[in-house]
């Protein structure tokens, strides 16, 4: 199935892909699913099996919100008006099962509220980009004209393999979101001690926050340094699960677009790229061409005393 093509309109052909493909996606979270690419992401501080059910209530939410959503009959235009809405829906009923879940003291009663999560603003708009062209496709298909709506850069064909990466995608980044409002909320800290929701490594305040300013330093790398590049080499970084755990992959597309929406810092990073790429050649070239002479300078005294010790030696053996 992986190699056709995706369904460009709604019809049966569409829902079975999109059952195999909610079925495919909870088989693969089931094994245990370690971050095995040197960048640290938020879900590295959850307990394997914590982890685990945050991508299945994910999951199960969003299936929840296609099948609402085929009820309705909603339009693509629709979607992208309501698309933080739907989200907000996914979030918040997507950590009210997680905290049930994980509630295993019972500490906490679901009519008094569970921990305040501090999301970050700067991160919503992306997570809210990916569920409209995941839900888009889920729904639509992969027509001309969803493609138009949604992300008009899309290849002519859209390949099953496509969106299931994706999907994937959307699920890590999306619970990556979600931990890391948890890690910005003291209470979320308090509720991961007492449910013991954090890996074993973690085990103190201290191990904690030492994760936390690791997380801070990666987000702002990857907001000041990798976003800028990846816009200004066409290229997108995304999140897969792997034979062996989750990686990341760089993938094409066209983002040149994006460079007006950048700040003032992140402009700065292209322009400091186009300057390297722009040097660096020249650099390399001129170092290539001093290396030589220094080499033909130095070679040629070298080659005579040689030739004089040589001469020696053979004068008194002879």
């Amino acid at each position: 199935m992986e190699k056709t093509c995706w369904p460009n309109t709604q019809c049966m052909q569409l829902n079975n892909h999109v059952a195999y493909l909610f079925t495919k996606t909870k088989i693969k979270i089931y094994k245990n699913l370690p971050n095995i690419t040197p960048k640290l992401i938020p879900i590295d501080i959850l307990f394997h099996t914590k982890r685990y059910q945050l991508f299945q209530v994910i999951i199960d939410e969003l299936e929840t919100i296609i099948i609402d959503t085929i009820t309705v009959q909603i339009t693509p235009t629709k979607l992208q008006q309501n698309k933080n809405l739907i989200l907000h829906d996914l979030l918040k009923k997507s950590e009210e099962n997680f905290f049930q879940k994980c509630n295993l003291l019972h500490l906490l009663d679901s009519s008094c509220g569970y921990p305040l999560l501090n999301y970050d603003n700067k991160m919503t708009d992306h997570i809210e980009n990916l569920l409209e062209i995941v839900l888009g496709f889920c729904l639509f298909g992969s027509s001309n004209k969803i493609k138009s709506i949604f992300h008009p850069d899309f290849s002519e064909k859209i390949s099953v393999l496509q969106v299931e990466v994706l999907f994937e995608n959307f699920m890590i980044e999306t619970s990556n979101y979600c931990i890391d409002a948890l890690l910005r909320s003291s209470s979320g800290i308090i509720f991961g001690f007492q449910n013991y929701i954090f890996d074993e490594k973690y085990y103190s305040i201290r191990k904690v926050e030492e994760f936390r300013n690791n997380l801070m330093w990666y987000k702002f790398t990857n907001r000041y340094i990798d976003i800028p590049k990846n816009i200004y080499e066409n290229r997108f970084t995304i999140w897969i699960i792997g034979p062996k755990g989750i990686i990341s992959k760089k993938i094409f597309g066209h983002r040149l677009y994006e460079l007006p929406s950048l700040s003032t810092t992140q402009l700065i990073i292209t322009f400091i790229l186009e300057i390297q790429d722009f040097f660096l050649p020249k650099f390399y070239n001129l170092i290539q061409i001093l290396a030589k002479a220094i080499f033909y300078i130095i070679s040629g005294p070298i080659k005579s005393k040689i030739y004089l010790v040589w001469k020696n030696i053979s004068n008194d053996v002879s």
